[in-house]
C-alpha cells in the first residue's frame, strides 16, 4: 500500500471525524526537564515487536501519520527501526527531538528516509532556553543540527518554538532567520496544556492572549514570503 493510498484513508478518516494523525510516545525517559511536559518519566519501554504490531492496526485503521516522541525518542537506540517500520506500512513518521543526540550520521539515516524530523528551540536566550528546558544545551543541539543545510532529505526537516509569557518577539524572529539560511521550515505554537499526563500546567508559561495572536499573525504573513521555510501553526 502506497503512501498516497493511505493518505486518501486518512482524508476518509477526517472526514468520517476519525483520527488521520497519531501521536505515539516510543519513550518516557528524557534528556531534560521541560517546564511544559509533564510526562512521567520510568525507565520501561514498549518492545519493538510489540510497536510493530500496533503499526499493522494502525495501518488498516487508516492513520496516515505518526508523531514519534516522549520524552526523547532518540534515547531509544532502535529508533531508525521504529521509523522503518511505520514506513514500511504506509505511515509517515515525524521525530520530536530535543536535538541533544542528533548527529551528522543519525540525521543522514533520517534524510534518507519518507521521515519528517522536528527539532524543539523555543529560544535562542542562554537563559531562557535553561529555564524552559531544565538545562543549557542550546549551543550543542544547534552544532548537532549544522550538517542540515547541507543535506537533501526525503522529509520535512523543520524547527518548533513554543510561546511562553517569556517569549520575546525578536528572539523567534532570529530563529527564523537561522532556519531560513539552514533551509528549515519553521513552526511556531502557543504554550497549551491539557487534563491529561502530557503537558504541565504553569503559570510562568501562560502567554497573554494578544501576544501570541500578534506572534501567529506575523508568522503567518511571513509565509506569503517564505514558501517553503515557515509555516505558522494556529
Amino acid at each position: 500500500m502506497s503512501f498516497l493510498f493511505q493518505k486518501i484513508r486518512g482524508m476518509i478518516n477526517i472526514a468520517s471525524s476519525k483520527p488521520a494523525l497519531l501521536i505515539f510516545n516510543v519513550t518516557r525517559q528524557c534528556t531534560q526537564r521541560c517546564l511544559m511536559c509533564h510526562i512521567p518519566q520510568n525507565s520501561v519501554n514498549m518492545p519493538l515487536d510489540e510497536i510493530k504490531g500496533y503499526a499493522k492496526k494502525f495501518k488498516k485503521f487508516g492513520i496516515c501519520e505518526v508523531y514519534l516522541q516522549g520524552g526523547e525518542p532518540l534515547l531509544r537506540s532502535d529508533i531508525l527501526e521504529i521509523v522503518d517500520t511505520f514506513i514500511n506500512n504506509s505511515i509517515r513518521p515525524t521525530i520530536i527531538t530535543n536535538g541533544e543526540l542528533l548527529n551528522e550520521n543519525l540525521i543522514k539515516e533520517i534524510a534518507k528516509r519518507n521521515c519528517n524530523l522536528s527539532v524543539s528551540i523555543d529560544t535562542f536566550k542562554p537563559e531562557l532556553y535553561a529555564k524552559l528546558r531544565g538545562k543549557d544545551s542550546l549551543n550543542k543541539v544547534l552544532k548537532n543540527i549544522s550538517c542540515v543545510n547541507t543535506l537533501k532529505h526525503k522529509g520535512i526537516f523543520s524547527v518548533t518554538s513554543t510561546i511562553t509569557k517569556d517569549t520575546d518577539f525578536e528572539d523567534l524572529k532570529q530563529i527564523h532567520e537561522f532556519c531560513k539560511k539552514m533551509n528549515l521550515m519553521y513552526y511556531v505554537r502557543p504554550y497549551n496544556y491539557n487534563l491529561g499526563k502530557a503537558g504541565a500546567i504553569s503559570e510562568d508559561l501562560m502567554c497573554d492572549k494578544q501576544k501570541t495572536i500578534d506572534i501567529l499573525e506575523y508568522f503567518k504573513n511571513q509565509e506569503k514570503d517564505t514558501i517553503g521555510i515557515l509555516s505558522a501553526v494556529i
